[in-house]
């Protein structure tokens, strides 16, 4: 008797459960899936707009392709006594955000090589081509950094050190479309 109680209470439930469920069905949903992105695209759309504007009245912002090359020039000082065996390794990176009440994208574009060594200097170059989709490239701060890391022996082993240093700037504005802007860094490890 308490087997057939706990069935028609558990019954009762998913009853319940269903219905709830079923108020909140939309009969009007078309049978067109759409991926994660583009409905988390469509509610960042609807969240922007201003009260009592629907979503197709969302202006769009044009966009136009702005194109160049940022070219990193790193130099490394080493410190006394660096091991000539340690591998040096160099990554740049250039980045924009676009934001309006229509769009908004972050653009970046990275690198990454092994330095050249030469007595107590290293250097690195690395050449980063970009192409970004800005409406407002003159007003869109470009933010630009470096690192600069080497490792010797493998963590957890002995002997294991890792040298590293950072660098970070700033530009006012994305260089005009076709620029190469050259971009020179001295740091040390």
């Amino acid at each position: 008797m308490k087997t057939m109680k706990f069935f028609f209470a558990m019954a009762c439930m998913l009853g319940l459960a269903a219905s709830c469920f079923a108020q909140n069905a939309d009969t009007n949903v078309s049978t067109k899936k759409t991926s994660g992105i583009q409905a988390a695209r469509a509610a960042a759309a609807r969240a922007l707009k201003a009260p009592g504007q629907s979503s197709e009245e969302v202006p769009a912002v044009a966009a136009t392709l702005t194109s160049g090359a940022f070219v990193f020039t790193i130099t490394i000082d080493l410190h006394p006594g660096f091991p000539t065996s340690d591998k040096i390794y160099c990554s740049a990176n250039a980045y924009t955000s676009e934001s309006s009440a229509a769009n908004y994208a972050d653009f970046s574009a990275d690198g990454y090589v092994q330095a050249t060594v030469s007595g107590s200097t290293a250097t690195c170059s690395i050449t980063l081509k970009y192409g970004w989709l800005l409406a407002t490239p003159t007003s869109d701060t470009v933010g630009l950094g470096v690192d600069v890391r080497s490792t010797y022996g493998s963590a957890g082993t002995i002997p294991w050190w890792d040298n590293e240093s950072t660098w970070g700037s700033s530009l006012a504005s994305v260089p005009a479309s076709g620029s190469t802007t050259p971009v020179k860094v001295t740091t040390a490890i």
